[in-house]
This record gives C-alpha cells, sequence and structure tokens, in this order.
C-alpha cells in the first residue's frame, strides 16, 4: 500500500483538529460538557484498535472530502458543530470496516460533541453524562459485534504493506 492515502488522510485530520482547537476548553471548563473528553477517548477506541488489529487503512477519500468541506464550512460560518462533525467524520474515514458504518460511527460521535450538553441542558446535569455514557456503550458494543468479524493481519503482513 502506498503511504500517501494515509499522508492525506493524516493532514485532512490534523486539519479538523485545528479546527476544533477550542473543544478542549469546552470540555474543561463547561459543566454540561464535562467528561467529553473521556467519551472522545472512549470513541476513539475502535479506531485505534482497527489501525492495530489490521495495520494503516487507506482512509475514505469521500469521507475526507466530506470531512475538510464541513471544517471548511464551519469556519466560514464560524459554526462550532459543522466543525465537530468534520473532526469526527475525518478520524471516522480511518476505520478498517466499510464506508457506511464509518458514517454511523461518525453520527455517535455527538455524543462526545458540545452540542449535546447544550441541546441536553434542560434535562440537567445527570441526564446528560448518562446519556453520552449510554449511548457510546451502546454504540461499542454495536460496533464490536459488527467487527469481529473483520480480517485480522500478522506483523509481518503489516511491515509488508509499510
Amino acid at each position: 500500500m502506498s503511504r500517501r492515502p494515509f499522508l492525506i488522510g493524516a493532514a485532512v485530520v490534523i486539519f479538523c483538529a485545528v479546527q476544533c482547537r477550542w473543544l478542549l476548553s469546552a470540555w474543561l471548563h463547561s459543566p454540561f460538557d464535562h467528561l467529553g473528553w473521556v467519551v472522545f477517548g472512549v470513541w476513539l477506541c475502535p479506531i485505534v484498535f482497527g489501525f492495530f488489529r489490521s495495520g494503516p487503512t487507506k482512509p475514505a477519500e469521500w469521507l475526507l472530502v466530506a470531512a475538510a468541506g464541513c471544517s471548511l464550512v464551519g469556519a466560514g460560518l464560524d459554526f462550532n458543530a459543522l466543525r465537530n462533525i468534520g473532526l469526527a467524520v475525518s478520524l471516522a474515514a480511518f476505520l478498517p470496516s466499510p464506508a457506511p458504518r464509518a458514517l454511523l460511527w461518525a453520527g455517535v460521535a455527538v455524543a462526545w460533541m458540545p452540542v449535546f450538553g447544550w441541546l441536553g441542558s434542560s434535562f440537567g446535569l445527570v441526564a446528560v453524562l448518562a446519556l453520552r455514557f449510554g449511548i457510546i456503550c451502546v454504540a461499542l458494543l454495536l460496533f464490536h459485534t459488527f467487527a469481529r468479524d473483520a480480517p485480522r493481519i500478522t506483523a509481518p503482513a503489516i511491515r509488508a504493506r509499510l
């Protein structure tokens, strides 16, 4: 596999992450977004484990284009939710599963986004936290169930790809 698609995908992820540099501040200082960083870390698990299980995969190009578009439009309109969607889609492009499943996984990303805390603020802090962790736990269980049949690649095969 050529490294070019992986490096282009990594550049898109970095671009989208830079567009969301305020996200860490929201997670640390906003009471309804508190612990969103933990949910983000749990949300990243299938991507990280997929990387170690199958090696570097070629990202879905159409998801990377959509991610860059969302981030650019979000930056142009100063609309942070679009920037967050861009980050989520750019990271989901690296899932080792088919692209439609990656798009569904990007949809689960709403659990770590500050807009979730804003929308749920009328229900109370405990309800927002319970919903955040409930959504991500159910999504992880479903993802694990569907990903069990994914092919595994051994370490020599990964070295051969690089």
